[in-house]
């Protein structure tokens, strides 16, 4: 019987038309009914949650064009290895931990440090944080290690959404299980990029007018050591301006 009914409902498409259409009239009585209150108030949480979806909506499109424009200026993992082999610079002892949004290429902090500074830790770790759909992820799911070369290491550390990423805590988990060479993570040296965006360049994507809220916002948003739980003597900010 209710295999009848279920190949009466897949091949009977008047019917699947007829029970929408009643939930479709259900839904504008509903909506008709209470219509009336927007006028006496009821416009006001309409009007909140439309400048709260709206000021989401900027930052996630904005973020996805600042992802286009820090991947066609980020030097690849292969070149920089290769520039530290031609031209040797200067190595401090210890372990450099260079935080980046993206698990591909290397991160402006670094190669603007070393082109500048011409100095590089004995032992450098790119660490990538990466935000989950799972509320929780388990320690063993926590960090995924790829070796670059004898010095370079690529560290992508995964957390839920319903947990606060501290970077020092998951780097300390990950030299317990001999995953990463063996480091103090209380003295580690962090460099992130402080990034300021220009928004009157020609990048397609969103009106002029909304740039400049995205980078209303991303000029206040919380800086990157604070986020992660990198206490402040240990980390340190290189300036970096983009034009959107």
């Amino acid at each position: 019987m209710a295999t009848f009914v279920a190949l009466h409902w897949k091949y009977n498409p008047f019917l699947v038309y007829a029970v929408n259409g009643s939930l479709f009239a259900l839904d504008l009585v509903f909506f008709a009914s209470t219509s009336t209150k927007l006028i006496e108030g009821g416009w006001f949480p309409v009007l909140i949650a439309i400048v709260v979806a709206f000021i989401m909506l900027t930052w996630r499109k904005g973020e996805s064009i600042m992802d286009k424009i820090r991947l066609e200026v980020r030097q690849r993992s292969q070149q920089l290895i290769e520039r530290v082999k031609v031209d040797p610079p200067f190595r401090i002892p210890g372990t450099a931990v260079v935080l980046g949004r993206m698990t591909t290429g290397v991160p402006l902090a670094l190669t603007q440090n070393l082109t500048h500074n011409h100095v590089l830790h004995e032992k450098v770790l790119l660490v990538a944080v990466t935000m989950t759909e799972t509320p929780r992820v388990s320690d063993e799911d926590r960090v995924v290690i790829t070796p670059l070369s004898d010095e370079i290491t690529r560290v992508e550390l995964n957390f839920g959404f319903m947990e606060q990423p501290d970077v020092p805590k998951a780097l300390g988990f990950a030299v317990i299980r001999r995953q990463i060479a063996a480091c103090d993570p209380q003295r580690l040296t962090c460099y992130t990029g402080h990034e300021t965006i220009v928004p009157y360049g020609r990048r397609k994507g969103m009106a002029r007018w909304r740039k400049k809220v995205f980078a209303f916002m991303h000029r206040n948003a919380q800086r990157a050591g604070a986020y992660f739980k990198i206490p402040t003597r240990q980390i340190m900010e290189i300036g970096i301006e983009f034009e959107m």
